[in-house]
């Protein structure tokens, strides 16, 4: 336990420093021009993030509305409007709802794209969304910072996660999840199932330290 704790730490600590390092210039990621900031969570070197590159990249599928939950620098919004004909990316970070905008004026897809900063999903409709993606905080902790808020979480953000999912999608709509072997990943598909979904593994990656990066898929089922 306390070799997990250790590693939790050094993580969290390595996402700040590189949201800080890559805050300097702009980045080429999937094939869109990014830029971020010190206090929003890093869209480069995160295997996490490079999880979900790799996976959305190979979704043959198209979708009428996708919703980016906890959308950072946006990054997975800007792929997931290759898939969508529209998206919505929701942070409750004011900083990464502006560094979201600017990234899709930046590659020209603001008419795709609406940004929107509320509680996960508090602000948008029942049974709207076809796909729903979230790379969300893994480990529990109190976030202190705007930056911590992307990296920790208390128990009521994975009932408000899998209950906001829930209500948006429509019915067969699918939620795709990134979790951490060193964080709750017991907890957030423990509750995922609760809700009713039906839970797939789709792609694991090892990570640092012992861990392990999932990425989950959850279906509504009715």
């Amino acid at each position: 336990m306390k070799q997990k704790s250790i590693a939790i730490k050094i993580i969290a600590i390595t996402l700040k420093l590189l949201a800080i390092v890559l805050s300097f210039k702009k980045h080429k990621i999937a094939g869109f021009k990014v830029k971020t900031k010190p206090n929003v969570f890093p869209p480069r070197f995160t295997i996490s993030n490079e999880v979900f590159y790799d996976f959305l990249s190979k979704v043959k599928r198209s979708f009428n509305l996708g919703v980016d939950i906890g959308c950072g620098s946006g990054i997975l919004s800007l792929i997931l409007a290759s898939k969508c004909k529209h998206v919505i990316a929701t942070d409750i970070s004011l900083s990464a709802v502006k560094v979201s905008y600017e990234n899709a004026k930046l590659n020209n897809i603001l008419d795709k794209i609406c940004i929107i900063a509320c509680d996960v999903a508090s602000a948008l409709k029942n049974n709207v969304a076809d796909i729903v993606v979230a790379n969300p905080p893994f480990f529990k902790g109190r976030a202190r910072t705007s930056i911590e808020q992307a990296i920790f979480h208390n128990r009521e953000f994975i009932r408000k996660l899998a209950s906001d999912t829930w209500r948006i999608l429509k019915t067969g709509g699918l939620l795709y999840i990134t979790l951490s072997t060193l964080g709750s990943y017991r907890e957030y598909i423990r509750e995922l199932i609760r809700r009713g979904f039906k839970v797939r593994l789709k792609r694991v990656r090892r990570g640092f330290y012992g861990e392990i990066i999932m990425l989950v898929e959850a279906e509504k089922v009715s």
